[in-house]
């Protein structure tokens, strides 16, 4: 095969076109790969991407599950098809692509946060604190998994620790009126009025 006729460079003369706001051109490309190497995983995983973006989701999650299709152990995709069936509320189904995806990319912080998400929707309370604990060690200022977290932390019935960590999700996001309400919330159940009171009017 011909250097030039590879899927490889059809699909990275997509991205560079797509990184210009061309995406129906993108997409020509993107389709060229796959007409010239249909089990190359990208330009799938890459189509998905433009149709999410686009707000089709049902043609992203055909296009997500013929990247992992072309390629079991693309950690991308993986994640890509489990957030995409979390937003079509096919919970059971993210899970598992969520589970091989945080095992394929074991130190992407973003592919824990959406693991998580699934564990706590299916009741696993203890599996997705730890997988929020995954997130916030990759990436020490994780505001929306320390926001996240304290959900988890609430859902045991840890109110102190659920409380330590909304303030950290406020301090590495100030302008995030959502962790300052969960806050509030959190200190009214401890009985803290005044402290509640402060953060609602935070948040609002």
């Amino acid at each position: 095969v011909r250097y030039p006729e590879s899927g490889f460079v059809h699909n990275m003369l997509g991205v560079v076109i797509n990184q210009q706001d061309r995406e129906t051109e993108a997409v020509g490309a993107y389709e060229q790969a796959i007409q010239v190497d249909s089990g190359y995983a990208d330009p799938y995983n890459n189509l998905g991407l433009i149709n999410k973006k686009q707000g089709n989701q049902q043609e992203a999650l055909k296009r997500f599950k013929q990247a992992v299709e072309a390629d079991p152990e693309y950690g991308e995709a993986r994640n890509n098809l489990g957030v995409t069936l979390q937003e079509l509320d096919q919970h059971e189904l993210a899970l598992e692509h969520l589970e091989k995806a945080a095992k394929i990319s074991p130190n992407v912080g973003f592919v824990h946060f959406n693991y998580a998400k699934s564990l706590r929707i299916q009741g696993d309370l203890d599996g997705a604190l730890r997988e929020y604990n995954v997130a916030i060690r990759l990436k020490t200022d994780y505001f929306e998994a320390y926001n996240n977290r304290g959900n988890v932390l609430e859902d045991l019935r840890r109110y102190d620790d659920a409380k330590d960590s909304y303030t950290r999700a406020t301090q590495f996001n100030p302008n995030n009126s959502l962790a300052f309400s969960n806050l509030g919330l959190v200190e009214k159940k401890l009985g803290d009025y005044q402290g509640a009171f402060r953060n609602f009017a935070k948040a609002l």
